[in-house]
């Protein structure tokens, strides 16, 4: 029996060595296994953060793109209004002028270049109010990409909520008058 108790003995001894190994092997796989998981996880949100970053840049790209075209179209439709314009004055002119060569007397005469002085101050009035209606809109479309982009600048963690509230006054003060109704909401 002596036999089997040093060799039991040893073996628990083996026994006892390999769990100590493999608790030290475990433990080393853990540390190393959490390092690795905070690299990854480090290099996710860096790569997060990089894309949204990317993805406003994108946006703000978009429509300034966006704001571009538009601009564009709303010149070629002026462009255009304004070549149909010319082309209804200059009709306009010839009926007048044939109106006013087939007037008979001076006060028919008078007449119609009341009419033809009437019709030119009305013309030009449209087209004042419609280049302020445009600049109006213009100024509101930009005005409002200004309010936008900052919000998503706050949205995706590019600037604080403190800086967020002081550019908003700033933007607030540069658009609306003071103790508007608008002023009040900003």
């Amino acid at each position: 029996m002596g036999f089997s108790e040093t060799f039991f003995e040893r073996i628990k001894k083996g026994i006892g060595k390999m769990k100590e190994n493999i608790s030290r092997e475990l433990t080393d796989t853990r540390k190393k296994t959490a390092g690795i998981y905070e690299k990854a996880e480090s290099e996710i949100l860096k790569s997060v953060s990089e894309t949204g970053k990317d993805m406003l840049d994108d946006t703000v790209k978009n429509q300034k793109d966006i704001v571009s075209a538009q601009s564009l179209y709303a010149s070629e439709k002026v462009r255009i209004e304004k070549k149909r314009k010319e082309q209804s004055e200059a009709l306009a002119r010839a009926e007048y002028e044939e109106k006013l060569a087939s007037a008979k007397d001076s006060a028919k005469a008078a007449k119609l270049i009341r009419e033809e002085n009437f019709r030119l101050e009305k013309s030009a009035d449209e087209e004042y109010l419609e280049q302020l209606k445009s600049a109006a809109e213009k100024e509101k479309q930009v005005r409002s990409e200004e309010f936008s982009a900052l919000k998503n600048s706050l949205d995706l963690g590019y600037i604080t909520q403190s800086e967020y509230y002081s550019r908003l006054a700033g933007l607030r003060d540069k658009y609306f008058e003071e103790d508007s109704d608008e002023w009040v909401k900003y």
